[in-house]
């Protein structure tokens, strides 16, 4: 999710996916149509084998061997597969769907073009649906019967597992089966013992089909211990998904060292693996095993890259590649560089041109007098005040790995010693915080009994009350408490040390909280489109240090809007910029002005099953109108976040304190049917729409909306995806209604031809859209 509104949105509702069909158990035919005769296996092995280039990286060659076997057997569906695969991940979606079209004009009695088809649909009801259709013609079709067991495995409902995983226990007796059926099988299982049961049977298929990473991945997982399975798994698949994984839990096996020694053998391979984001745990590996440069080398590469992402979340802490990098430096003595690195990853309007609050810390660690300085400074005062900016920047946990680097040479020095103590206090304090925020009784809990607690580990620690009397806002109609993050008490403490701290509770999800470091705060200007009340700010966080925040369903928000401030996650934010520019680059290359122009799927025009990745054409139209000036594109994404929290903001000030508001509060709670859900739901899309509506790129808003569409990977759930959908339903309506200005067919599939919607019509329409949901 890209955006938050107040914290209300803690509330996360999964929604349960249901077949429509009964759950009994399943009764097995006595055979499975077209099981494997003895011409088919040389087209596995050759199947496999593209697989196996695919994961090698070479893409192209192993769409050749795809295509041929097209060409030779055309219901082939191994070859289908990965053939559609290989076109959706170069945004050819319109052709995929062409081409199933053609597949089931040519075969209209046969159910491979129909499970074919259903696999690209992005409505998981109508792929179920198309799929129980289809089984009550082809009751003995593997592909028919193992897409059904796909959907059903997204059930809470235990008889629909259980009809899934009977299904897959068949299909694995099949000849004909394919090595991802075993992933499914075991994502299907209830219990250890089940697994385990299961294993001796994916050995025997995995020396069946030695060409299969899949396979062998999987043996690993399920407890082989075997270093002859990982190490078939890197030559054959290194960009099997798990690999990493696997790769993290080795850097403490007895394979370490064997498995980094692979890796440096195989340049090819080590290459793949840092594509990947592997390079934490390449690093990991070769930190475990003392080789300190050869770590620096690949965390340098990653962090080298303006995308890289690379993270691994370390009992709540999300540590990239760059932040470990900086400790590795630093545990070397070596401040500059480490804050070379850092400044590196800064986008320039974000160092220049921001009425940044906290800029005297930001300067004194940029521009002071640690830019440059290698080792340990001749004085030891030097020393005490390189390592307070450094915490008064945030940076803790770096001060205290460089201050041991300084303890080497000044051991026993009172002032650096004291110091090191006050930050060590802290960095306790702070997990014993998270430890208690992490406890399973706190969905018990009110704020006033953490409050409690947390004064018993304040005093523990500091030997005094830290928490003080921290400022609570408190929404009863809502059922929503929260503590002041900017205000006094223990969020002003945190502040001591450059930290964003916030915590509370509302609509029965118990205590959430977010700890984050700060990269910066600005009060927001006055704007006559978007206006406050009163005064709020803008607060910029560098990443989330400690969070549970996706317990309640808010997985890496970008943003978050709360009462008299918003925060915008500079991570995330990045992580949005990187994939915008990695799509439009990938449709670049493969012929953006051919991809547009692809003709959509004939359905009717308000159809919302086959969008086509009308996203990705969007997003790569947005990002070719600022000419590959990267830092426009950054200024146009944080315009995007800012107007959507601001909205909320100003949502915020028209509707609580409810008590204050009743007409609009009770408007709101009767457009969302007082489902607390749907009315988290409909404050996303009414931000989302008010962002374009005012001001925001309005391509690169519709491309945001457009994303959340639903995708054939599986049932998408949660407000964003349901607020956004309903705006884009509305938008797409009004281009209807006056005959799809610019679309090459009006009268079909609107919504795979959005991204012919002209530009000043998304912000006619968004205005529009915007008054009918109630934002004015």
């Amino acid at each position: 999710m890209r955006s938050c509104p107040q914290f209300v949105l803690f509330l996360f509702v999964a929604s349960a996916c249901h077949s429509g069909t009964s759950s009994q158990a399943w009764v097995p035919t006595p055979s499975l149509r077209l099981d494997v005769e003895h011409r088919w296996k040389p087209l596995y092995r050759s199947a496999l084998k593209a697989e196996f280039l695919r994961g090698q990286g070479m893409d192209e060659e192993a769409e050749e061997i795809v295509r041929r076997l097209i060409a030779q057997e055309p219901l082939f569906v191994p070859a289908w597969r990965l053939h559609q695969d290989y076109l959706r991940e170069r945004g050819r979606m319109a052709r995929v769907w062409q081409e199933a079209e053609e597949l089931r004009e040519r075969f209209p009695d046969d159910p491979e073009p129909v499970y074919l088809a259903t696999r690209l649909l992005s409505n998981f009801e109508e792929k179920v649906e198309s799929l129980n259709e289809a089984y009550r013609h082809y009751p003995d079709s593997y592909w028919i019967l193992y897409g059904l067991a796909w959907c059903r495995s997204f059930s809470t409902d235990p008889g629909q597992k259980a009809w899934a995983r009977e299904v897959l226990r068949r299909l694995l007796k099949s000849s004909k089966s394919w090595p991802q059926t075993w992933v499914l099988y075991f994502q299907s299982l209830s219990s250890p013992a089940e697994a385990k049961k299961a294993v001796p049977a994916l050995r025997k298929d995995a020396e069946k089909h030695p060409e299969s990473a899949i396979l062998s991945l999987l043996l690993y997982q399920q407890g082989s211990g075997r270093l002859r399975d990982l190490i078939h798994t890197m030559d054959r698949g290194p960009k099997q998904l798990g690999l990493l994984s696997v790769l993290a839990s080795a850097s403490t096996s007895k394979h370490r060292r064997a498995v980094l020694r692979h890796i440096e053998a195989h340049p090819l391979l080590e290459s793949i693996l840092l594509e990947s984001g592997g390079s934490l745990v390449m690093a990991e590996l070769a930190l475990a095993e003392g080789r300190v440069h050869l770590a620096e080398e690949w965390l340098s590469e990653a962090a080298r890259s303006p995308r890289s992402t690379d993270s691994v979340l370390r009992a709540g802490h999300l540590m990239t590649s760059r932040e470990v990098l900086i400790l590795l430096m630093l545990d070397q003595g070596r401040l500059g560089d480490a804050i070379d690195v850092y400044e590196a990853s800064l986008p320039a309007f974000v160092r220049k041109g921001w009425d940044n609050l906290e800029a005297k810390r930001m300067s004194a660690l940029l521009d002071g007098p640690l830019r440059g300085q290698k080792g340990c400074p001749t004085k030891v005062e030097d020393c005490v005040a390189s390592l307070r900016i450094l915490q008064d920047a945030g940076w803790v946990d770096e001060a205290q790995v460089l201050g041991r680097f300084y303890s080497r040479t000044y051991h026993g020095a009172a002032a650096l010693q004291h110091i090191l103590d006050a930050g060590a206090r802290f960095l306790r304090f702070e997990a014993e915080l998270v430890e208690l925020l992490r406890r399973p009784e706190i969905k018990d809990w009110d704020l006033q009994r953490f409050l409690t607690e947390a004064r018993k580990v304040s005093v523990e620690i500091f030997g005094q009350d830290r928490v003080g009397e921290p400022r609570i806002h408190q929404f009863p109609v809502l059922g929503l408490s929260f503590m002041d993050p900017i205000g006094p008490g223990l969020p002003s403490f945190f502040a001591r040390y450059n930290r964003y701290f916030i915590v509370g509770q509302g609509l029965g999800k118990g205590v959430q909280f977010l700890i984050a470091r700060k990269l910066g705060e600005t009060r927001l200007r006055r704007s006559a489109s978007l206006p406050l009340k009163w005064e709020c700010r803008e607060i910029l966080v560098e990443n989330k240090r400690f969070t549970n925040l996706e317990e309640g369903g808010m997985m890496d928000p970008a943003g978050v809007a709360l009462w008299h401030h918003y925060l915008l996650d500079l991570q995330m934010v990045r992580a949005w910029w990187r994939d915008l520019l990695d799509s439009s680059e990938t449709m670049a290359k493969e012929g953006l002005a051919d991809i547009l122009d692809e003709s959509a799927p004939d359905v009717p025009a308000l159809s919302p099953s086959r969008p086509c990745q009308v996203d990705r054409k969007i997003t790569a139209m947005a990002v070719a109108e600022v000419k590959g000036d990267h830092e426009e594109l950054w200024r146009q994404v944080f315009g995007l976040l800012r107007r959507h929290e601001r909205a909320h903001l100003v949502e915020a000030h028209r509707m609580l304190p409810v008590m204050n508001h009743p007409f609009p509060a009770i408007g709101m709670a009767l457009r969302g049917g007082f489902s607390a859900s749907d009315i988290l739901a409909q404050a996303e899309g009414r931000a989302e729409c008010a962002a374009i509506a005012h001001g925001a790129n309005p391509r690169l808003g519709l491309a945001h909306l457009t994303s959340f569409l639903p995708d054939p990977g599986g049932p998408r759930s949660g407000p964003h995806s349901q607020g956004f959908q309903e705006v884009l339903r509305r938008m797409v309506e009004l281009w209807d209604q006056e005959g799809a200005p610019g679309a090459r067919r009006p009268d079909s599939n609107l919504y795979a031809q959005l991204h012919l919607m002209p530009r000043d019509k998304i912000t006619e329409y968004a205005k529009k859209v915007s008054r009918q949901i109630g934002f004015d």
